[in-house]
């Protein structure tokens, strides 16, 4: 252990103090602005991707990022949204969104009063469950059935289905249920909850009253965030670092989701690094792109965009660094896709090396489920950081998900990191 005089201790401290507390309070108004009512969860409803959009245009200009196209990189896409009334009551109990209830995304409205039967989940018998069901009406029933059931009696299902009821009721953990957006580019005909298990009884017929809007829109236009850099020795090399500025947006009036670490913590990190690489003394070597990706939570749609309109030819793209939830009530780092590029998770670890961290960096396998992914398919090298496992009790698509949740913990190590590894080239 080194020993420092109390002096040299105050000197050092108050030397470091003005730098950290002015990178830390940036990146806390980005996650505040973000994560804000007035977003709207950064989704569809309420322009309320636009607004992020826009802020983060102007965060980029004010940085001085050049750009060949006003920051924006457009793109359209069809979306089911639910803009205004999401009422859902049983036995005229009214439940409350997210806690007991979601409805999934590909769900068209549906308003009035029905019936729901839940079969004894334990005891599963599809000739005695159709023979309920046919006495009951089932022009005006929903059917309720156990999480992990469309997959085990897929055929079950089917025949449930040609029954003509109108919709079903998919019952899970309490803890289970995370909303989303993905697959909603298209209405499916049958309204689908999920729901909290202890919310129906097996073997039970009850009442549920349900008045859910939707809208569909179809050629909503979005974006991605661009702006750069140049290189001051390779400026026809470039380096991607981006993170997804998307979220949930709303389901049902009132109802929105945050989004504090899903993303607005990637976006916080990537627009620090490139505060940090645009003062002239830290002008990186290779052009750097920062990219806020749109459309992630819609199925990786920016990212996707991004690799089809490169700004230069792919064999000059040199790496993508990918930031998706970095919120850091965590002992670790998880980097997918180290474990394939072995040489560029080195670069990283090497930083990594260099002083004693508070967690672990750990190298993984690809996963599908970020925005690295479109470049790992057009064979260009990239890395998603993220402290999120599966298993974790982190406030994942939830409306929770807020920045009174969120935590700086390691924050300057993330930061240092990529630094780092961008400065070593």
């Amino acid at each position: 252990m080194r020993i420092f005089s109390l002096g040299a201790l105050v000197v050092l401290y108050l030397t470091a103090l003005p730098v950290l507390g002015q990178d830390r309070e940036y990146c806390e108004r980005i996650i505040e602005k973000l994560s804000a009512p007035q977003m709207q969860g950064r989704g569809y409803v309420k322009h309320g991707v636009e607004k992020a959009a826009k802020f983060l245009e102007k965060e980029m200009a004010e940085i001085g990022l050049k750009t060949s196209s006003d920051y924006a990189q457009h793109f359209k896409l069809d979306v089911n949204t639910y803009p205004g009334a999401m009422k859902v009551k049983v036995n005229g109990k009214e439940l409350r969104p997210m806690d007991d209830y979601a409805v999934y995304p590909w769900s068209k409205g549906i308003k009035g009063d029905f019936k729901v039967y839940t079969p004894d989940l334990d005891n599963w018998d599809i000739e005695k469950i159709m023979s309920d069901i046919k006495s009951l009406d089932t022009t005006n029933l929903f059917v309720a059935y156990p999480r992990g059931f469309v997959k085990a009696f897929r055929e079950d299902l089917l025949k449930i289905r040609k029954l003509g009821v109108p919709g079903f009721i998919e019952l899970m953990p309490r803890e289970k249920m995370h909303w989303f957006v993905v697959y909603s580019e298209r209405v499916r005909p049958k309204t689908t909850l999920m729901m909290a298990n202890d919310m129906l009884k097996p073997g039970s017929v009850v009442d549920i009253s349900l008045n859910i809007k939707n809208k569909f829109i179809k050629d909503y236009e979005t974006q991605n965030v661009v702006g750069y850099i140049p290189g001051k020795v390779q400026p026809d090399s470039m380096i991607v670092i981006g993170a997804h500025y998307d979220h949930l947006g709303c389901m049902g009036k009132g109802n929105y989701f945050p989004g504090a670490n899903d993303n607005a913590s990637g976006v916080a990190m990537v627009l620090d690094l490139a505060r940090h690489f645009m003062k002239k003394e830290n002008q990186p070597d290779c052009t750097i792109w920062f990219v806020l990706f749109g459309a992630e939570e819609k199925g990786l749609l920016g990212a996707e965009h991004f690799n089809e309109n490169l700004p230069v030819p792919k064999s000059q793209v040199k790496y993508v660094i990918n930031f998706d939830m970095i919120h850091t009530f965590s002992d670790h780092l998880n980097v997918f896709n180290g474990n394939n590029e072995k040489e560029l998770f080195q670069k990283l670890k090497n930083v990594y090396d260099a002083k004693e961290r508070p967690f672990e960096l750990l190298s993984k396998e690809n996963s599908p489920y970020s925005d690295h992914f479109p470049f790992v398919k057009n064979d260009i090298k990239a890395l998603f950081l993220t402290t999120f496992s599966i298993g974790d009790p982190l406030k994942y698509h939830v409306m929770t998900d807020d920045n009174d949740a969120f935590s700086f913990e390691h924050w300057d190590h993330f930061f240092e990191l990529i630094k780092g590894m961008v400065e070593a080239n």
